[in-house]
């Protein structure tokens, strides 16, 4: 295959199993292989303990994040593709069930694609127009900013590359997590986003601002600053909290309040 000449997008997938199944990229290559393809459709598979694993390597004299890979129908020439194992419950229904290590991994390794690829955006594989799918079981973009807003996209990122050996790109300096504050998340967060990307970013604003100020009380040994919530969702869970905000506003129109008309000094008194 060839190298990429622009890259457009970079995709998230997942492999669509369960937590318990630790596979890598041997495992997808055969599923890929075995359906005719030349090799693993992916750039990039992260496995449950967060090693970074090379995909697609079908040229010596390509880099692996160059290289054009399998994993969107009719766009594989402008997108680079990222494989999270996992994503399935043990019904092999979607679930969003990756570990700490894997986002982690994830972060720093789209941070190093954005770097490689500044234009290019980042989303999930069912954000494609066209794709039926729920891959890769969760919210790409809003998971993303998020990302960006807390500053936990700028580590090292080490790949272990197809022949086994180990190969480091240094990290980059980026806002230190606990220094995030609503006046800068906030234009990060929302500009250029809308409808559900906006409410679940504006979630994540609201949760970053929340954590980082519990994170500084820590740190200071200083007991946690009080935060309410809206009334109701002092302990709403996360999807209860994304629900209120997807919430339509309802406006409820004030009341009409008949006054009696003020009288007039210049009309003549009633008869009695």
């Amino acid at each position: 295959m060839s190298k990429r000449s622009l890259t457009k997008h970079i995709v998230i997938h997942c492999s669509a199993t369960r937590a318990s199944q630790d596979i890598g990229v041997a495992e997808i290559a055969k599923w890929h292989t075995d359906k005719g393809w030349a090799d693993v459709g992916y750039n990039f598979v992260i496995r449950r303990d967060g090693t970074i694993e090379e995909g697609r390597n079908l040229s010596a004299s390509v880099d692996a994040f160059e290289e054009i890979g399998a994993h969107v129908a009719n766009h594989n020439s402008q997108t680079l593709g990222i494989c999270l194992v996992g994503g399935c419950n043990d019904k092999l229904q979607p679930q969003n069930n990756f570990t700490d290590k894997q986002w982690a991994s994830l972060a720093a390794l789209v941070g190093l694609c954005t770097r490689k690829f500044p234009d290019a955006n980042v989303l999930g594989h069912r954000d494609i127009p066209g794709v039926a799918k729920a891959c890769p079981s969760f919210e790409v973009k809003p998971w993303w900013v998020g990302v960006q807003a807390n500053g936990e996209h700028g580590g090292q990122v080490i790949v272990k590359q197809r022949d086994g050996q180990l190969k480091t790109y240094p990290g980059v300096t980026v806002a230190a997590p606990g220094k995030v504050k609503a006046t800068t998340v906030a234009p990060l967060a929302l500009g250029g986003l809308h409808g559900k990307d906006q409410v679940e970013a504006s979630y994540i604003q609201q949760e970053v601002v929340r954590r980082d100020a519990k994170l500084a009380a820590a740190a200071a040994d200083t007991p946690p600053p009080s935060l309410p919530r809206a009334p109701g969702l002092e302990n709403a869970t996360g999807e209860e909290l994304r629900a209120a905000y997807e919430a339509p506003v309802v406006s409820t129109p004030a009341p009409v309040v008949e006054t009696p008309a003020a009288a007039d000094p210049g009309a003549p008194p009633a008869l009695a």
